[in-house]
């Protein structure tokens, strides 16, 4: 054998040696579970939910909703359904129950509703008891589906646009409505 030959395997070898020595961390190789956890996205989202701020505002209508009639009793059932923008979220789609006992019986109001996002994704939020204000509701975030699966969070809504139709005596009230609000959500 060449003895130029067998100095340039003996350094290949002598740095393969090196670099695989060094190469190797106790860390990558105790779990390789936790780094495939460490690098994927939607791993994290789930084990490390965080709180963001959070803007909203909606627009829509609101009249009786007859089909709430027991879910209510002895409140007056409204439906309000309408739209909006969120951060977050982008454009989305609401839907709410609002047991009501009409103006002056602020006390017994309460509000659960869905929020749903153009990918379908959903939160679900309801009023907090006693926090009805002439202008202004807030709220829990008390769940969802999809990447707000167990979301949390409060935010205000305030009024900034009711008009209230009325149907004639005895007649239950319907409406428009504007809101905006901020507050927080966790997910």
């Amino acid at each position: 054998i060449n003895q130029p030959f067998s100095k340039s395997i003996f350094r290949i070898a002598l740095l393969a040696v090196f670099l695989i020595s060094y190469s190797c961390s106790k860390e990558a190789v105790e779990d390789p579970a936790e780094v495939l956890s460490a690098v994927n996205a939607s791993a994290n989202k789930k084990t490390n939910p965080k709180e963001r701020p959070w803007k909203i505002a909606s627009a829509g209508t609101f009249a009786f909703d007859p089909s709430s009639v027991n879910l209510c009793d002895p409140l007056l059932p409204l439906k309000i359904v309408g739209s909006g923008e969120a951060s977050h979220i982008g454009r989305y789609a609401v839907e709410l129950t609002w047991c009501t006992g009409g103006p002056g019986n602020q006390g017994f109001d309460a509000i659960t509703g869905v929020i749903t996002s153009a990918n379908g994704d959903t939160i679900d939020f309801e009023s907090v008891p006693g926090s009805f204000t002439a202008n202004s509701v807030d709220y829990i975030v008390t769940g969802g589906s999809g990447r707000f699966d167990g979301a949390g969070g409060e935010f205000t809504l305030f009024a900034t646009e009711p008009t209230m139709f009325t149907n004639g005596p005895g007649e239950p009230p319907s409406g428009t409505y504007a809101n905006a609000g901020e507050g927080y959500i966790v997910y």
